[in-house]
């Protein structure tokens, strides 16, 4: 047995001792309640990739170089680009944001591509612009469960310049 788990069942041996002789010292007490709370246990991970933190996985997005019909649609879609795997005790949220504002700058440095043209999206629902702030995009409850992640960049046809474009996504596992 761990210390954690050692120190956890002291504690609890004392309060229940502690609690049953309340009615010994003159009360009249017919029952005594005991209650406690198991805290959460949440991991999170890229399939396949190894793991930095149990509560967040992180992912890096080149994007693609649109062709010409990605240009005419305005976006370029990757289903199932990753998967994730949540494990919890409790019911959860994944969310999702950007380490930075943007993808970085086209070959001839005159457009920068904004983050919220990388959307995101779980198990098929609806796409959400990603930010430097956490956007929910999926939730669950106690299990362990595999969230497939699609993204979808956005192009304007107009402003569009060829370059190097990425974004590190940070996926990060809480309760609601």
């Amino acid at each position: 047995m761990n210390r954690g788990w050692t120190l956890r069942w002291v504690t609890l041996t004392a309060m229940i001792i502690g609690l049953s002789g309340l009615p010994l010292l003159g009360g009249d007490a017919d029952s005594v309640q005991v209650g406690w709370a198991i805290a959460s246990s949440q991991t999170l991970s890229v399939a396949g990739a190894e793991q930095a933190s149990d509560r967040q996985a992180a992912s890096t997005f080149t994007v693609p170089e649109p062709s010409d019909a990605d240009l005419a649609r305005g976006h370029v879609d990757r289903e199932d680009a990753l998967r994730l795997k949540a494990r919890s005790n409790t019911d959860w949220i994944i969310t999702a944001r950007s380490e930075r504002g943007h993808m970085g700058t086209s070959f001839d440095g005159r457009y920068t591509k904004p983050i919220r043209d990388l959307q995101v999206r779980a198990d098929g629902g609806a796409y959400t612009p990603l930010s430097q702030n956490e956007r929910i995009i999926a939730r669950g409850t106690p299990g362990h469960e595999t969230v497939s992640v699609d993204y979808r960049v956005e192009f304007d046809p107009t402003a569009y310049r060829p370059g190097s474009y990425r974004a590190t996504v940070i996926y990060t596992i809480s309760t609601p």
